[in-house]
C-alpha cells in the first residue's frame, strides 16, 4: 500500500470478489469515486449477469455476495451499522477531512462486507485507492484479505506536483497522465507554472488561445475526477507595474477567462525576475517587497471577492535562501496572514529539505509554506 497507512491490521483469512456486488451509498454520492469503485468491481470478476454491480440506497441493501457500504459516517447510520457488525473501532477524530477507514470482513449471516468511509469524499476516495492497491489476481479469480485500514495524510495537506520547470512543458497527454497518477497514490495536488508557456508567464497579458483554454479545462476535468485540486499559476513579475490598474486588470482577467473553463484555484509566482523598481511603482513604494505585498494582498482581494475559501500561493523572489532578509521580513509583516508561501530548500535545487529547515523559515515569512523540491 502506497503510501503506507498510518493503522493497518490483517485479520487471517481474506474474501474472494464476484459474482455481483451491492454499492449502498447515498443520493449525494460522490460521482467519482463510486464509479472508479464500480468500474473497479468490473474489472476484478464482478460480471455475472446483466447487472452485476449495482448501487443502492442504504434502505435497499438486501442479500448480495458482497456488500460495499461507501457514505460519509454523517450521511447514513449503515457505516456504524456495517462497522459494528465488522467489530471495527474508529478513531474518527484522528482522521480529519482526507483520511479513511477501509474494513473488510464477514458482517452478520457471514455477509462479506467491506466498508469505505470518512468525514469527507476525498477521504472515501482515498480508500477506493487502498483497495485497489491490496486486490490480489490469482487463478482466474481476485480476492482481498479481511483488514482494518484507518489512515491520514497529515502532516502534509498538499502532495504532489508543480510544473514549474524550463524548458519544453509536458504535453497535454502527459499532464493528464500525471493527474491520474496524483489520484492513484492520494496525492491532491497539480500546480500548472511551466516557465516556457508563453502565456503563463512571457505574454502573460495574452489570452489563451481556445485550443489552450480547452485544454486547461479538460486538466480541470482530470483533477476534480480524481481528487486533486488543479492551480493555475501566473507569473506576471517580468514585466508587471505593481501599482498599475491597467496591469493589476489584466491580470484578473486572465484569471478569470482560467476560471470560466473550470480552474478555481490560483498562483501567483514572483521568482526568477529582476526585482529593481521603475517609474510609478519607484516612486510609490520604498522596496521591491513592499511592492509585491501590494499586489499579493489585491490579487488576494480579488479571489476571495469570488471564493471567500480560496488559498492563494505564492512563490516570492526569495524562494530558496535560508535565513531572513529585509526582503522577507517585510513580506512577512504586510501579506494577509492566509497567503500560502513557497521555497525550494536552501538553494535551488536542495537534495533534502528537512523539517527543522522547513519550520525556520516558515517562521521567517510567518506564513505557512509549500515546499517545492526540484530536480
Amino acid at each position: 500500500m502506497l503510501p503506507q497507512p498510518k493503522a493497518v491490521e490483517y485479520h487471517g483469512s481474506h474474501v474472494t470478489l464476484g459474482p455481483r456486488a451491492l454499492i449502498a451509498t447515498t443520493a449525494s454520492a460522490d460521482e467519482p469515486a463510486v464509479s472508479q469503485l464500480a468500474s473497479h468491481l468490473s474489472e476484478w470478476g464482478v460480471t455475472e449477469g446483466e447487472d452485476p454491480v449495482q448501487v443502492v440506497s442504504p434502505e435497499g441493501i438486501r442479500d448480495t455476495p458482497f456488500l460495499f457500504v461507501v457514505d460519509t459516517r454523517d450521511a447514513t447510520p449503515a457505516v456504524d451499522e456495517y462497522l459494528d457488525e465488522l467489530d471495527a473501532t474508529i478513531s474518527w477524530g484522528d482522521l480529519g477531512d482526507e483520511g479513511y477507514t477501509l474494513q473488510i470482513g464477514r458482517g452478520a449471516d457471514d455477509q462479506k462486507t467491506a466498508v469505505l468511509s470518512g468525514s469527507t469524499w476525498d477521504g472515501i476516495y482515498n480508500a477506493v485507492q487502498t483497495l485497489r492497491q491490496i486486490v490480489t489476481a490469482e487463478s482466474n479469480q481476485h480476492w482481498v484479505p479481511t483488514v482494518s485500514v484507518d489512515d491520514y495524510p497529515a502532516p502534509y495537506p498538499y502532495r504532489g506536483v508543480i510544473e514549474g520547470f524550463y524548458g519544453p512543458p509536458w504535453s497535454h497527454e502527459q499532464r493528464l497522465s500525471i493527474i491520474d497518477s496524483l489520484g492513484d497514490y492520494k496525492l491532491n495536488t497539480y500546480i500548472y507554472a511551466p516557465k516556457d508557456d508563453p502565456y503563463h508567464r512571457a505574454k502573460w497579458r495574452e489570452p489563451y488561445p481556445s485550443d489552450r483554454k480547452r485544454e486547461i479545462g479538460e486538466l480541470a476535468d482530470a483533477a476534480d475526477r480524481n481528487h486533486v485540486e488543479f492551480m493555475f499559476s501566473i507569473s506576471p513579475g517580468v514585466d508587471i507595474a505593481y501599482s498599475s490598474d491597467e496591469d493589476f486588470q489584466a491580470l484578473v482577467a486572465k484569471t478569470e477567462e482560467i476560471r470560466d473553463v473550470g480552474a478555481d484555484t490560483f498562483g501567483l509566482l514572483l521568482d526568477d525576475i529582476v526585482t529593481e523598481l521603475e517609474g510609478q511603482d519607484a516612486e510609490r513604494f520604498d522596496s521591491p517587497a513592499e511592492a509585491q505585498a501590494y499586489l499579493i494582498n489585491r490579487y488576494d482581494d480579488h479571489l476571495k471577492s469570488k471564493d471567500s475559501g480560496h488559498w492563494l500561493y505564492v512563490v516570492p523572489t526569495d524562494y530558496y535562501q535560508a535565513g531572513s532578509t529585509d526582503y522577507r521580513e517585510t513580506l512577512a509583516n504586510q501579506v494577509h496572514d492566509d497567503v500560502i508561501m513557497g521555497w525550494t530548500g536552501v538553494g535551488v535545487t536542495d537534495p533534502e529539505i528537512t523539517n527543522e529547515e522547513a519550520a525556520r523559515v516558515r517562521d521567517v515569512f510567518d506564513h505557512e509554506l509549500l515546499t517545492w523540491g526540484l530536480c
